[in-house]
């Protein structure tokens, strides 16, 4: 274990923060190297920093996707440190085109999404985890942070259709008990 794991360890640790989940999804997150992950409720800014600090403590590094625009000095240099993604958005930008191509030049990327969207309540879900996916042909991992129990949910691999709405309702029912910060502010996406 590195020291960075380590610190990780010990910051969710005096934060009353715990792991949960089937050894073999631990497994496969310490194992997976590539991975689009969507981690649900968000409802509050922490909800970043509980799941930076979990991933680092897995040994892995949370990376989000952001708009280029935000990528100038001095602040570039704290969204690089935080595995901020620059992507470019817009009519004219293929923005798929952009995500595939960080997957193959990348050895190892965990790409945290918040299906959601904002930290505002929601009654759907935006498909672009489930476009991603489909795109980059990587492992789609489920992760949730439940405030109540303050459990990190590790899940494990989902296997995505062409059904979006088929497979919102399996993924809904890995997240339907889990309470967010706020919890009145999440709700989980079922048709």
């Amino acid at each position: 274990m590195t020291t960075k794991q380590r610190f990780a360890h010990k910051v969710l640790q005096w934060k009353g923060w715990k792991f949960e989940g089937e050894p073999e999804a631990l497994q496969i997150w310490q194992e997976t190297q590539k991975c689009i992950l969507i981690v649900a409720p968000h409802t509050s800014i922490s909800d970043y920093i509980i799941g930076y600090y979990s991933l680092a403590a897995l040994g892995k590094k949370a990376m989000f996707l952001i708009n280029k625009k935000f990528f100038f000095f001095p602040l570039n240099l704290i969204l690089n440190a935080y595995g901020g993604i620059p992507v470019e958005t817009g009519k004219d930008k293929d923005f798929l085109l952009q995500i595939v191509e960080l997957f193959e030049k990348s050895n190892r990327i965990f790409l945290t999404i918040t299906p959601e969207g904002t930290r505002k309540k929601v009654t759907r879900w935006r498909k672009g985890f489930h476009l991603l996916t489909q795109a980059t042909k990587a492992p789609l991992l489920l992760g949730a942070l439940d405030y109540r129990k303050k459990h990190i949910i590790l899940g494990n691999t989902f296997t995505i259709t062409d059904d979006f709405n088929a497979d919102m309702r399996e993924i809904g029912e890995f997240y339907k008990d889990v309470s967010g910060k706020y919890p009145e502010q999440f709700s989980v996406h079922i048709n």
